[in-house]
């Protein structure tokens, strides 16, 4: 059996604010690095596009999943539900903090995160983070072999002061 998992690919959850304008490109990126990393995403607004398939699909797709990542602008309640839904099923999870972010719920804080500014320097940050979350999850063989090198930690978000996240 234990065979078996080491050569399933992983699979992460994602979930996004519709309507937010990086969202196109992030989708793209997110993407790009996770066929870097042999990762397949399932992308929340794809799989369940109405509330029916919702309520009857959303837990078992993130219980399914070995990784959610959260990309938040703060705003957005249903990403702040499948955060939580991610804590509540134990599954290790990455907040991608959209640009113009202002606020985030005080539930967020003490969790990895990655920061996007909105440019091109957004796709090694995430780049990063794939990094670190299979670094985490596969015991650190599958980064190594995919980047030839080792992984960056994310930093855990701390309390808001001042405005800022960290």
């Amino acid at each position: 059996m234990a065979y078996i998992n080491k050569l399933r690919r992983l699979q992460g959850f994602v979930a996004m604010p519709d309507g937010h304008r990086h969202i196109p490109r992030l989708h793209g990126v997110l993407n790009q690095i996770a066929d870097d990393y042999s990762i397949d995403l399932i992308f929340a607004h794809e799989r369940l596009s109405t509330h029916l398939l919702l309520r009857k699909n959303l837990r078992q797709l993130v219980a399914r999943s070995d990784f959610v990542l959260c990309c938040t602008d703060g705003q957005d309640p249903d990403v702040a539900f499948e955060a939580g839904l991610a804590v509540g099923l134990q599954k290790p999870f990455v907040l991608v903090i959209l640009p113009e972010t202002q606020r985030l719920p005080a539930t967020f804080m003490g969790h990895f995160y990655v920061e996007l500014s909105g440019d091109t320097s957004d796709h090694e940050r995430l780049r990063s983070a794939f990094e670190s979350l299979v670094a985490d999850l596969a015991g650190g063989d599958m980064a190594i072999a995919a980047r030839g090198g080792g992984s960056v930690r994310l930093p855990r978000m701390g309390c808001a002061v001042g405005g800022s996240y960290s």
